[in-house]
């Protein structure tokens, strides 16, 4: 064993390792590296000893000796992460621990630790959970023990919480509650959850002073009606004449005597059941009695009659000549110490532990603690110690708190000066409690502060150096002050006035700082000119210009205004002039102002400009695409006017029926949007940030909103759809009580494509909902990685209508016909019929609600979309060919299908296919439709004037295509 004087050194070891070295989850290279650290350490830190100290105050720190398994060794720092070879090695004084391997037969792990606790009673053992190590799951007896302050700890605490069997084998305790040993070592030895005298086991086993009832049983055995059989017994042992008596423990052990218990004899013709069998003087011969007949009868115990609260009763003779039961008669009870006689022996509350004795002393007295007094109350002592204040946790304050001798015993604590490594952890000691104060600190002192960028004294602020005297070679005397780790020049209180010569001659550190003065020109125009090294520069009065502008000025220094002015001819803007008519042309030159004329309106034609002069661009041009919303080619986020308004990806959309203001979901923003019809846009839901959040609408969060569903006439909520998080929400209107919030209607939050009740129903990223009815109670859903169509009941449930899960094509019935992801669906109420852009197939997909059918309305699926082939075809919805169709949506006998670059329309009466819009290339232009050109086509929906509106999530905008003039 290490000497006193060399515990330093150890200690020294490992702070060092402990601050520095040891990672939170150290692998096997670590620990090697860690072990070899510790040894160098140790031998630089003995060196040094032997140095100071001699070679003999300097031996090696063995706390644990090859193969010697101790409960805790003697130190007291933190092993926690240490590397170890045993648990001796991870659990001292302060810290219960062991050393965790990965294998059984591993020779090293690292040391896992918790601190222990205080307790008051020395040798007092109490039960606990094992945690170092954890109990195996299948372990028989799950409690463990632990002593307070056991013979390998020096101070007041918990020893080792160990499971039964090995505190029974360290403590040397049989495995059954069988002596007088084990029935009182407050150990449940057997672990069959019952401890000490409560055991059956150890109904032999008392406690000096202690009484019970007992009787002698049919079988002249003492019994005390605690357990099986002998409860029964119990019962029937005050029946009759028969009465218990009391039983005394004496030597640990029940004296095999039951006193002033009465017996069971033989039956004879008294009035009393002298063979306690509950009848009176049956079997007895000759003992009859006149019916009706009635007296006085008592068949308590002997001498008990009349004595005390004991009475008689009375007994009636009955027909067939015997006498009944003695009834209201009062028997003597077992004693229950309240001042009253209850086992009528003429004695009252004898044999109780008081008998109205004045309150006597309970509790310490030692330490902090104060004795109390406990009172004899109804001839029983108290079980409360009044005015008691007993031991509590020892704190630092120079008392014995837990009245245990001594005075702040064993109390450490982590300390710091402050002070961190290079990779921000703190670095820590620990201090001790001495004469009420912490004093101490093994934390390594910080030294003082240094002009180096770095907080060397650990108090927070970096170079908080005092000023130092300085010379300035000009000015006298000044001061220095550290910042960044660097002295500044010599700073000497600003004095004097500056000039322009290139000299400081304030004294404030810089040279001809903010002088300006006035400059003119050849014109006679005022400016301002600069010292700059000495020099006045820069003078900014204007240079005359070499011709003339209409600005009321002599521009060009000849003498004349505004003669011959360049302004006319030149294009100039009308403040209040809409479309074209906002432009004109200079005409004059009035006053030093320039006369704008006007440009004169003209018939709307496709141009992308608002040529008849109303604030609208190419309207009522027949196929004809333009701007309707937001920045094209612009990605971003901001409500306002049509033209101000800002889109990330703008995709599904609706139409609200009862005042034509289109809703839009803003996926790329996590936001749906409203257009009024006045042409300003507004957000309505979302907080622009990622994730699942319901409630008031603008605090919503979503994870990528892809679709809204137009409300019902009763305004009451909107369907969306929130593809990301595989989940069908709602938007509820606000009311007079309530502002707009957002719910849930369908799906958990996590993919899957389980069927059932819409809260545990699950979708796998859905791209599209329509409604299957007018009031919106059914949405068919477009459950696309799953290749399925799923029906959603609100509030009931969901079921899968069409399709399987893998993929595929094949029409046919509901359940055989199979998609590949089907992307967009939309109802037509008027034929009871779903389509479906069935996108990887490349076709256009009818369900037959009514005849459960389902069938391919367009396209042959050739495509290769690799290679372009086969993939663009009009005419008839035989020979038609679509590239991945992503949407479709039927207005009238008329399915128009979205494209990524082009929309295609099916007429549904002459089932023939033709192209509406988008020359099928991805980029951005408008103009006549069959030439416009689109980024990346998602969603569409049919205006208030017929008109197609088309989101375009590739240019960041929404478009609008006239289909009629």
């Amino acid at each position: 064993m290490m000497s006193e004087k060399s515990k330093p050194i150890e200690k020294g070891v490992d702070f060092l390792l402990r601050v520095g070295l040891t990672p939170k989850n150290p692998d096997k290279q670590e620990l090697l590296m860690r072990r070899s650290m510790r040894n160098v350490l140790f031998v630089l830190c003995s060196f040094l000893c032997v140095m100071v100290l001699g070679p003999s105050a300097c031996s090696p720190p063995q706390i644990c000796a090859e193969g010697e398994d101790l409960p805790a060794n003697p130190t007291s720092l933190n092993a926690g992460g240490s590397p170890c070879k045993s648990d001796c090695e991870c659990s001292n004084q302060v810290f219960e621990g062991y050393c965790k391997k990965e294998t059984p037969d591993a020779e090293e792990g690292i040391c896992v630790v918790i601190q222990r606790e205080t307790c008051n009673g020395v040798g007092r053992i109490a039960t606990c959970i094992p945690q170092l190590p954890p109990l195996p799951a299948d372990a028989a007896c799950r409690t463990g023990y632990r002593i307070c302050k056991p013979d390998y700890l020096e101070t007041s605490m918990w020893g080792n919480c160990e499971p039964l069997e090995a505190f029974r084998k360290r403590n040397n305790i049989t495995a059954t509650e069988s002596d007088e040993k084990t029935c009182g070592d407050g150990v449940d030895n057997d672990c069959n959850g019952k401890t000490d005298k409560s055991d059956p086991a150890c109904k032999d086993f008392c406690d000096p002073g202690q009484r019970r009832v007992c009787f002698t049983d049919k079988d002249n055995k003492i019994v005390d009606g605690r357990f099986g059989d002998a409860q029964q017994q119990a019962a029937a042992a005050n029946t009759g004449s028969c009465s218990t008596g009391f039983q005394f423990c004496k030597d640990g052990k029940w004296d095999e005597e039951c006193v002033g218990e009465k017996k069971p004899a033989a039956e004879v013709c008294d009035g009393v059941d002298n063979d306690c069998d509950g009848k009176i003087d049956n079997g007895v011969d000759d003992c009859k009695c006149t019916p009706g007949t009635k007296e006085p009868c008592y068949d308590g115990p002997s001498g008990t009659q009349n004595v005390g609260p004991c009475k008689n009763g009375i007994r009636t003779c009955g027909g067939d000549g015997l006498w009944g039961a003695c009834e209201g008669a009062v028997y003597p009870t077992t004693q229950a110490c309240k001042g009253v006689d209850d086992d009528c022996d003429g004695l009252v509350d004898e044999g109780c532990p008081c008998l109205g004795e004045a309150p006597r002393d309970c509790g310490s007295s030692l330490g902090s603690c104060q004795a109390g007094k406990q009172r004899c109350e109804s001839n029983i002592w108290s079980s409360l110690c009044y005015a008691y204040r007993g031991p509590t946790p020892e704190v630092c304050d120079n008392d014995d708190n837990d009245c245990d001798g001594q005075v702040d015993e064993g109390l450490r604590r982590s300390c710091s000066y402050g002070c961190k490594t290079d990779d921000g952890k703190a670095i820590v000691g620990v201090e001790r409690c001495e004469g009420g104060s912490w004093t101490g600190c093994s934390a390594p002192k910080p030294p003082q502060e240094e002009c180096n960028g770095k907080d060397d004294d650990c108090d927070g602020t970096i170079d908080n150096m005092t000023p130092k005297a300085c010379k300035h070679p000009t000015c006298g005397d000044g001061l220095q002050f550290c910042a960044k780790g660097v002295w500044s020049s010599c700073f000497v209180p600003p004095s004097g006035k500056e000039v322009c010569n290139n000299k400081d001659d304030n004294c404030d550190g810089n040279i001809d700082e903010g002088l300006v003065r006035t400059c003119k020109n050849s014109c006679n125009v005022e400016g301002a000119e600069f010292c700059l090294g000495g020099q006045w520069v820069g003078c900014t009065a204007p240079t005359p210009l070499p011709f003339e502008y209409c600005d009321g000025k002599d521009n060009d220094c000849n003498g004349q205004i505004d003669d011959n002015v360049t302004d006319i001819g030149r294009s100039c803007a009308i403040p209040q002039g809409k479309g074209v008519c906002g432009t004109g042309t200079i005409t004059a030159c009035n006053g030093g102002k320039p006369l704008c004329t006007a440009n004169t309106a003209t018939a709307e034609s496709c141009n992308g400009l608002d040529d008849d002069c109303d604030g609208q661009v190419d309207e009522g041009t027949s196929s004809c695409v333009s701007v309707f919303a937001g920045k094209c080619g612009v990605e971003g986020y901001k409500d306002g006017t049509l033209d101000v308004a800002m889109f990330s990806s703008p995709a599904g959309m609706a139409v609200n029926p009862s005042n034509s203001s289109l809703y839009l979901a803003d996926p790329g923003n996590k936001r749906y949007r409203l257009i009024t019809r006045s042409g300003v846009v507004s957000t309505i839901a979302g907080d622009g940030t990622s994730g699942y959040l319901e409630g008031p609408a603008l605090m919503a969060k979503f994870m990528f909103p892809m679709t809204i569903l137009a409300p019902d006439e009763s305004m009451t909520k909107m369907y969306l759809l929130d593809t990301s998080n595989s989940m069908i929400r709602a938007y509820v209107f606000k009311t007079s009580t309530k502002g707009a919030y957002i719910e849930s209607i369908a799906g958990t939050g996590k993919t899957g494509s389980a069927d059932g009740l819409v809260g545990g129903a699950t979708f796998t990223y859905p791209g599209d909902i329509t409604k299957g009815n007018i009031s919106g109670g059914i949405l068919y859903v477009a459950d696309t990685s799953n290749n399925k169509i799923r029906t959603v009941v609100v509030g009931s449930n969901v079921t899968t209508l069409a399709g399987q899960a893998g993929g595929g094509f094949l029409d046919g019935t509901l359940s055989t016909a199979r998609f590949n992801i089907p992307s967009g669906v939309s109802f037509d109420f008027a034929t009871d019929t779903l389509y479906v852009a069935d996108t990887a197939n490349h076709r256009v997909r009818a369900i037959d609600i009514s005849k459960s059918l389902v069938s391919t309305l367009a396209g042959d699926g050739k495509c290769d979309p690799a290679t372009g082939m086969d993939c663009y075809k009009d005419g008839s919805t035989a020979i038609a060919q679509f590239i991945r169709p992503r949407k479709v949506l039927v207005h009238g006998n008329v399915l128009y299908v979205l494209e990524e670059h082009r929309i295609r329309a099916i007429n549904l009466t002459t089932k023939m296919v033709s192209t509406i819009a988008g020359d099928g290339k991805k980029g951005y232009k408008n103009g006549p439709a069959l030439q416009a050109q689109f980024g990346r086509l998602s969603h569409m929906v049919v205006g208030q004037n017929g008109d197609l509106i088309v989101s375009d999530a590739g240019n960041h905008c929404l478009l609008r295509i006239s289909l009629t003039p």
